[in-house]
């Protein structure tokens, strides 16, 4: 009931957003399919919030829906805008599965971003997938697809950390309409929030005697045809067998902690770390950083730095190390990693070192003789 309250009170409310920004988001908008010959755009949501000085991505996205809304654009879905990638098999056999998959004109491009974007079996680099698509004249979310599909069979390491809008011209942005949010319009808005609300409540609060399925071709404007009880849902039948009952759960397919050695990858994760101390230009991490690159959380890693040239130079670096994201997904994230850390350390695998920087001095962990032995050893924790 709070959150209800918290929806009805607060988000809706502040969701109508203020005409000025939504003119400005209009005209960002009209630029950049001008630009692109008046065809389908993709944008970078990260672009648009710092042209506009949106303070939040959900900001942004409540302006676009007001104005798909209202007929200036129609948003597709959101393509990978860049991802982190490694090659795991030649090249060539990568460039083969792709044609295989999707024909000549997806494997050609694949073969050519390989190889323009320098993709190596060496280090995780930056897919531009979006710049990369539009160059040579392919659909990013079709090329998206493929290296999903090479990354689900192994084929290469294909992490997106940045998504890219997709939207198409609507009826009112050809003819060129201006933009009017009279009260009628803003009022049928609130409305709609308002009936998706109670809709959602009313999914969440069927009991016996309800039926989910009903509920849900109601929200899609189709009506339930006649169905018996032991084929609809688990409120017509409490005894309903369903495809996914003997299905592991999620957090079992996505905890990395089931299937891999946290505690030994961590390890190795430390042996990496300190050996920047003897490359020129680099430095160990300290162990927050450390466990944010294990995590796959690139955003953290480089939150506070301030330089904007140094932060994206930074951020280049720690994705293309072979341990960013290794264990992400792992139940408890950054958190469970830097307590793992401490177990490590009580256990006598880590210590900590003192190090001097510009800005004073700060602490790192690296491995001890124990942990030295067991790296070499290739012991797991199990």
């Amino acid at each position: 009931m709070k959150d209800l309250w918290i929806h009805e009170n607060y988000f809706i409310p502040k969701s109508l957003p203020e005409r000025e920004q939504v003119e400005n988001v209009l005209d960002f908008l009209r630029r950049r399919f001008e630009e692109a010959g008046w065809h389908e755009i993709y944008v970078n949501p990260g672009e648009l919030q710092d042209a506009l000085g949106f303070d939040e991505e959900r900001e942004l996205g409540i302006h676009l829906h007001l104005l798909e809304e209202l007929g200036f654009i129609e948003r597709g879905i959101d393509v990978t805008l860049k991802a982190s990638t490694r090659l795991l098999v030649p090249r060539k056999i990568i460039v083969r599965r792709a044609r295989e998959l999707a024909g000549e004109p997806i494997g050609k491009a694949v073969e050519r971003i390989l190889e323009s974007q320098k993709i190596s079996s060496t280090s995780r680099c930056e897919l531009r997938l979006v710049e990369g698509a539009l160059a040579e004249g392919v659909e990013p979310a079709a090329l998206d697809d493929v290296f999903y599909q090479l990354s689900i069979e192994g084929l290469l390491i294909y992490r997106a950390f940045a998504r890219a809008y997709s939207l198409q011209l609507g009826p009112k942005m050809i003819e060129a309409a201006p933009l009017n949010l009279d009260e009628g319009e803003v009022k049928r808005v609130k409305e709609e929030m308002e009936a998706n609300l109670a809709a959602m409540r009313r999914y969440a609060e069927s009991s016996i005697g309800d039926c989910l399925r009903e509920e849900i071709l109601k929200y899609l404007g189709a009506e339930k045809p006649p169905t018996r009880a032991d084929e609809c849902c688990s409120l017509c039948d409490v005894n309903l067998k369903v495809p996914w009952a003997d299905e592991p759960l999620w957090e079992d397919l996505t905890d990395p902690g089931r299937y891999n050695d946290a505690k030994y990858e961590i390890l190795k994760a430390v042996a990496w770390n300190a050996s920047l101390g003897d490359v020129k230009g680099r430095a160990p991490y300290g162990a927050w950083t450390l466990a944010q690159i294990l995590t796959g959380n690139d955003y953290m890693a480089t939150k506070y730095e301030t330089d904007r040239e140094r932060k994206k130079a930074r951020r280049k670096l720690i994705m293309a190390s072979e341990h960013f994201g290794v264990l992400e997904g792992l139940s408890g994230g950054a958190n469970t990693v830097l307590g793992l850390m401490e177990e490590l350390q009580s256990e006598g695998y880590i210590k900590q070192i003192k190090r001097r920087w510009e800005k004073g001095e700060y602490m790192y962990p690296a491995l001890t003789e124990k942990g030295w032995v067991r790296l070499e050893e290739g012991r797991l924790f199990g």
